[in-house]
């Protein structure tokens, strides 16, 4: 399996790795330690159709399945040899945004191993690094070059990579989830919103917040401390384990007892919801420094966003940054088939990598 890439047809961003003509139908699948989304599409004339989908939780005993076995059950929605297209993500990811002097692609790749180390805090050992410039920059040019930097830990990486294996198959491409989120924003919005977009993401242990373009990645910002801080925060005024937390956030709901209301939530994470109100101010006020421009909402994805919606705390967020959250469907592009069209829309917040994965397979 070939290491993975976050350049994409959709977004020039991300170049395609993959050839050929494509197949009517595809299934694309986004993987994290917490969870297993995948969606098949098929293209029925200038529509694309969703007609299977899949959500499996890694949590609790789940977390000790073999990769083989979690990756066959989503399999169990492709139609024969259809291509799958693959994206995932980790706590240990690293993307940052660089820039460095002039130099070649060979040069770059040369120096990936020591920018790494420079601008990377607690960097995996030896981690699968990936980088792409942004822009224009090149060895003649005389200003400095934008480059998009991408650190994954290895071992999760051949994991992944032996698990595929097993099974005889080989991903079309691959991606990190994080831009192949963006990447379903921006088709699904680049028309309607053809400036600067945000996207607020927040899951299990992941989090991220990036404002970008068709043609640039304008920042980008892990926020995995602030989710890890606001399940620490629950997981304490409530009595819950870290499972009992996620399930708490998926459903509202706890194993015994009546849920908390809004307020008593509100007040037991208002740490995290100014750290997240700072977050986006000063993202948009980067946003104004280096472009000019300005953004009046954030779309908001992941596993975490019915929590979020459900206790008013996406609302108290947008007031406290001056700044709307706004819920994002990553399938608002596609044709639903026949499917628990119910079912679907409790996780779909959850799929925007996977959509993401699918949009780029057919328009490259």
């Amino acid at each position: 399996m070939p290491p993975p890439s976050f350049l994409s047809r959709a977004s020039s961003l991300l170049r395609s790795t993959f050839s050929g003509r494509r197949a009517d139908g595809a299934l694309a699948i986004d993987y994290s330690p917490t969870a297993l989304n995948a969606i098949h599409v098929r293209r029925e004339g200038s529509e694309l159709m969703l007609d299977g989908f899949r959500v499996i939780r890694l949590t609790g005993e789940a977390k000790r399945r073999p990769l083989q076995d979690v990756f066959h059950q989503a399999l169990e929605l492709r139609l024969g040899s259809e291509p799958v297209v693959f994206s995932l993500t980790s706590p240990e990811l690293a993307i940052r945004k660089v820039e460095l002097p002039p130099m070649t692609a060979q040069e770059l790749r040369e120096a990936l191993p020591w920018e790494a180390r420079r601008h990377i805090a607690n960097l995996p050992e030896d981690p699968i690094l990936d980088a792409h410039v942004l822009g224009q920059g090149t060895q003649q040019s005389s200003g400095p070059m934008e480059v998009v930097l991408v650190a994954f830990p290895r071992a999760l990486y051949n994991d992944v990579s032996d698990a595929w294996a097993g099974l005889g198959i080989t991903p079309a491409f691959i991606d990190v989830s994080q831009m192949a989120a963006m990447n379903g924003v921006l088709a699904g919005r680049l028309h309607s919103e053809p400036g600067p977009l945000a996207l607020l993401d927040i899951g299990s242990g992941l989090g991220s917040f990036a404002i970008f373009s068709q043609a640039n990645l304008i920042l980008f910002r892990d926020l995995g401390q602030r989710v890890t801080h606001l399940d620490s925060l629950l997981g304490a005024q409530l009595g819950l384990d870290a499972d009992q937390v996620d399930a708490f956030k998926l459903t509202g709901k706890l194993a015994k007892g009546e849920p908390p209301s809004s307020g008593v939530v509100q007040r037991a994470i208002a740490e995290v919801i100014g750290e997240l109100a700072e977050d986006l101010r000063a993202g948009l006020l980067y946003l104004e420094s280096r472009t000019g421009g300005s953004l009046d909402r954030v779309h908001l994805s992941g596993s975490a966003t019915g929590f979020l919606d459900r206790y008013g705390i996406a609302d108290a967020v947008s007031a406290q940054s001056g700044v709307t959250l706004e819920r994002f469907n990553p399938l608002q592009g596609f044709r639903i088939g026949l499917v628990d069209e119910v079912g679907l829309r409790a996780v779909s917040a959850e799929l925007g990598a996977a959509a993401g994965l699918a949009t780029r397979y057919f328009s490259s």
